[in-house]
């Protein structure tokens, strides 16, 4: 196998002595400043109880964090990597991207002077002392419930319908009691097991020796095998609930979530640890550590972000409330907030646990109606209540038979479905899928849909008309009811996880990868435009439960839905291709969903603390003004973890591609071909699938080349038109300061088209570690993309190798050259922005690299630049720059100073360094042949390559807290201004400048889970 190079790493941080005499600060100097302030801040959160994620900071060594520089330079090993072709060791080395000056954070200490493992063990015996006791009083507890539910008052009747009620009343309150017994024995099994794990690696390892092995009577093997068996079983207990009909809503989230803490634990194995406890309050991670020297996992496939091990959940399922539908409520929540609380907790509901189990399968197995009945009652009131908002009849059979002549279903024509999809209809339930390409289940319908905004683009390019939105049949068949059209299909389809190149399996609830595919996101047909000949598959985003949901609700929300809406417009209007959104619809009928997110009570405290963090703190004393500030930016930055479950109305958005086939659809089938024992078929379905990927997504439609060539011929042909797809993407993603936040493969599409608008967001102050995810950690920050392309191609590589003429050998060479290819679309990137022509010499482009790598992106970071309103702002400021008619100073003085930085003032030392700075670039365009007489060509270029309006997080707050009242008029103007001419100068004024400061720090707008 050939080796080509080193891992994947940042470019160094370089630190230019741009006034030839004094050296800006050193990062170390600036991380211990942000360490000290941040230590601070952390041990005031941890009184109060708080939660933070880790830092949004990138490494101390500007490269991988550290569980993937390992990975990259240990030959490639990795546990749950089923194929080890194109180890780890032959990943490229690439320039790529530079994280500029971004310091690093350092670990807090705690503990008293033990070590970890000391902690952990002691903690578990005093647990196990202590669950006895909390047993005898679990039962004295029910014991009293049962007398007060026998006596029903002393003022009514045994038969009384007051009666009736209290003991309802009191069954309710023995379930809740119940629930949250056991999503708090699950989290914190789950926890321990973590901290178990993570001592016998230390110890393993060598790490801080056999501390605190005296104190216990068994080994750390025999601990873990017993927490092991604990978590195995809540987990069982968790699933038995989540399949309850009548577990409330909050509830049920609750259950789901912790089920995903479970299986992170008892997935993390020796050597590595989990991530799934997304409520730390103390710690702040670096080098991929936590802060006793535990390595941290490479990624975070759960969705949240690294934890305290010892914390405890914040959201309590004792007493769910029922607000309004359109009301954004804040359920209970109950956080201990000491350890001996937190033991106790512990104790008692493994004790709870222990009694309860017995009686709560008897209450599961006589359950009410059975599954397929309550969803087939629930679908025919659905229909019901849309049939009460019927429209015009003549619209309705226009919609329908237009839909239907267009109709062109490849992907359930071609490929072959799950052979077990009957046995389980309606296939709304997690499942084993073992076999097949897709699995036909149908959405299900929201209650009173109205559609909230449509893309008339769109609409005209699937061959519907302008018009046809406002039926009564289009609003119900993308809200969810596919009976509106019965000539169109509907299916799921299946895919698997890899994530920066190492295959996962963690978040299939079966541990095998069979659960893994479309969770909420039902396709319900494909079109073929007969004017453009152009195919386009239709999908639902939030459509409700299929065979992949893992439990989940399938549901999305109107505040998600939106920000995909306006960001999948958006980017097609920014030329970056893309997914496309035809409908926004909401439900009006009640259809809700509970998710994690930030209250205004802690969200308040939170902003007290970060302003009491100033530039006057003495620690700063050594720095100079500007330093202070940044300082203080970087400390006020700090992501934290939702502290709340809120619910919110449910909506769908139907978003449009030529095809929705993604990285992990070929990686899954390459798993199943390539066992030994992979069968015939196995291996006839990933043959299937390459060729139908080449049809779809790189061949004209008549062009019948794809499946009559050899296969190896095919699969090449996907390799090379992919990475040109992807490298250009991703590219186009820095030029526009957009993170997509989780680009894993199974987020990557084949053609190199950008899709799962969650967890994404734009640059307001540029940090090269930005991302909006609580979860994305260094590996998909902003300035990470192009290495997680690579792994992403890797992956693609990997699955396609066995089919490849030179197998192995052909892949490497493959990705070598799509290492080559990102780093020249990068370099083309800053170039266009720099207004640099698309035919310049490659001198001139790589000179315009050297000088974004080299110069602006420090000062960027330095200074907390706005990476829209500098690059227009410069875009503004290059006709008197080029043509002499003013000065670099006068220019930045002018264009730049007051309009593109989130800073307030500037030295004369900052001053001479922009200016200097500004100097080189017109010199760099003069030397590429640029002068007074292009002044005008290369503004225009310049404000092709620098959009004015891009949909900043806080315009999408904006609009979706109006929507959630019936407010839709920001959602239409931030509509206009992002989605419809981003690059002209445009009459929306409002939306050009810098975001407002408290965007900048304040959960579920610079951050969110």
């Amino acid at each position: 196998m050939s080796s080509f190079g080193n891992r994947f790493k940042f470019s160094p941080t370089r630190y230019e002595e741009l006034d030839g005499e004094t050296s800006l600060m050193t990062s170390e100097e600036q991380a211990d400043a942000v360490n000290d302030m941040a230590h601070a801040l952390g041990d005031d959160r941890a009184a109060a109880g708080l939660s933070r994620s880790s830092p949004n900071t990138p490494n101390k060594n500007n490269s991988l964090p550290g569980s993937l520089r390992d990975r990259y330079t240990n030959g490639g090993q990795n546990t749950e990597n089923e194929n080890t072709f194109i180890r780890g060791d032959n990943v490229p080395t690439s320039r790529i991207v530079g994280f500029g000056t971004s310091p690093p954070v350092g670990a807090l200490q705690r503990g008293g002077g033990k070590s970890f493992k000391e902690r952990a063990f002691s903690k578990l015996e005093r647990v196990k002392r202590k669950t006895q006791e909390a047993l005898q009083a679990r039962k004295e507890r029910q014991t009293h419930f049962h007398h007060e539910g026998q006596s029903g008052g002393n003022n009514v009747s045994p038969g009384s319908a007051s009666n009736n009620e209290a003991a309802r009343q009191m069954q309710r309150a023995i379930r809740r009691e119940s629930v949250s017994d056991v999503v708090m024995s699950a989290t914190s099994a789950a926890e321990l097991l973590f901290e178990l794990r993570a001592c016998l690696e230390d110890s393993d390892g060598g790490g801080d020796g056999g501390g605190g092995g005296g104190e216990v009577d068994v080994s750390a093997h025999d601990m873990i095998a017993e927490m092991t068996h604990l978590c195995e079983e809540r987990r069982a207990r968790l699933s038995g609930l989540a399949g309850d009909e009548g577990l409330s809503e909050t509830n049920l989230v609750l259950v789901l979530e912790t089920i995903e803490k479970v299986n992170g634990a008892l997935d993390s194995g020796i050597g590595g640890s989990s991530n799934a406890f997304s409520t730390s309050t103390t710690t702040i991670a670096v080098n991929g550590e936590d802060e006793d020297g535990v390595p941290l996992p490479p990624v975070n496939p759960l969705g949240v972000s690294p934890g305290n091990p010892f914390a405890t959940p914040v959201a309590s399922a004792s007493s769910p409330t029922t607000p309004a539908p359109t009301t954004r409520t804040v359920a209970p929540t109950d956080v201990p907030q000491t350890p001996e609380e937190e033991e106790a907790a512990l104790a008692a509901a493994i004790a709870a646990s222990l009694q309860i189990e017995e009686e709560n399968k008897q209450k599961q197995a006589s359950s009410s109606s059975p599954p397929t009945q309550h969803h087939q009652q629930q679908q025919q009131h659905q229909k019901t209540m849309t049939s009460a908002a019927a429209g015009n009849s003549g619209a309705r059979e226009a919609v329908e038979d237009r839909l239907e002549s267009i109709s062109n279903h490849s992907w359930v024509e071609k490929l072959n479905p799950d052979p077990e999809t009957d046995v389980n209809a309606p296939n709304r339930k997690s499942r084993r899928v073992k076999s097949g390409h897709f699995v036909r289940v149908q959405p299900t319908p929201l209650k009173r849909p109205a559609l909230i905004i449509h893309s008339k683009k769109v609409l005209e390019d699937i061959g519907l008309c302008e018009g046809d939105e406002s039926s009564e049949t289009f609003v119900r068949f993308f809200s969810g009811d596919s009976d509106a059209i019965p000539g169109m299909k509907t299916w799921a389809t299946p895919y698997a996880l890899s994530i920066m190149g190492q295959k996962h399996t963690s978040n299939c609830p079966f541990g095998t990868g069979e659960g893994y595919g479309d969770g909420r996101a039902i396709s319900v047909g494909e079109v073929l435009n007969p004017k453009t000949n152009q195919r386009y598959e239709l999908q639902l985003k939030g459509g409700g439960q299929t065979p992949f949901c893992r439990g989940a609700d399938g549901r999305a929300v109107l505040r998600s839905s939106i920000r995909e809406f306006i960001a999948s417009e958006a980017m097609d209007a920014l030329g970056i291709p893309t997914t496309r959104a035809l409908s926004l619809i909401r439900s009006e009928g009640g259809d809700v969903s509970n998710r994690p997110w930030y209250s205004a009570s802690v969200e308040k405290q939170v902003s007290k603390q970060l302003n009491e963090v100033t530039v006057d703190d003495p620690r700063l004393a050594r720095f100079d003004a500007s330093e202070r500030e940044a300082i203080v930016g970087r400390v006020r930055a700090q992501k934290r973890d939702p502290d709340t479950m809120i619910q919110e109305p449910n909506a769908i958005t139907t978003r449009v591609a030529p095809s929705f086939l993604r990285v992990g659809h070929l990686d899954l089938f390459s798993r199943r071909a390539s066992k030994p024992d992979a069968s015939p078929l196995q291996k006839q379905e990933l043959e299937m699938l390459v060729r139908h990927c080449y049809f779809r997504e790189f061949s004209e439609e008549n062009d019948s080349w794809s499946s009559t060539a050899p296969i190896e011929d095919v699969a090449r042909a996907v390799l090379e038109k992919s990475a040109a797809g992807i490298a250009f993407c991703v590219a186009e993603w820095l030029r526009v300061g957009f993170c997509q936040g989780n680009f894993n493969a199974d987020n990557c599409l084949v053609a190199g088209r950008t899709m799962d608008y969650g967890p994404f967001g734009f640059l307001d102050a540029y940090d090269p570690a930005f991302a909006k995810w609580t979860g994305s950690g260094d590996h998909f920050a902003f300035a990470a993309q192009p290495q997680a392309a690579v792994a992403n191609y890797f992956t693609l590589c990997s699955a396609l190798s066995t089919l490849l003429k030179g197998k192995e050998a052909e892949g490497n060479v493959l990705i070598e050259t799509f290492a080559k290819t990102i780093e020249n679309e990068v370099t083309n990137v800053w170039a266009k922005k720099l207004g640099f022509r698309d035919d310049a010499p490659s001198s001139s482009k790589a000179a315009a690299r050297d000088l974004y790598d080299e110069t602006i992106q420090d000062l960027f970071y330095r200074h907390r630049a706005d990476w829209t309103m500098f690059w227009r702002e410069l875009s503004n400021a290059a006709p008197d720059l080029i043509s002499r008619k003013m000065s670099a100073k006068e220019a930045f003085s002018t264009f730049l100073e007051k309009k593109a930085f989130y800073k307030s003032t500037f030295s004369e030392q900052e001053i001479e360094m922009w200016t200097k700075a500004l100097d080189a670039w017109i010199a760099a365009l003069r030397t590429s042949g640029e002068n007074e007489s292009t002044a005008g060509e290369i503004v225009s270029r310049m404000r092709l390559a620098n959009p004015k309006y891009v949909p900043r997080e806080y315009m999408l707050v904006e609009a979706y807290e109006a929507a959630e009242v019936g407010d839709y008029s920001v959602l239409r103007d931030v509509f206009k201004a992002c989605c419809e001419n981003p690059y002209d100068e445009g009459e929306n004024s409002k939306y050009y400048g810098l975001a407002p400061e408290e965007s900048l720090s304040k959960g579920g707008i610079a951050f969110m889970s």
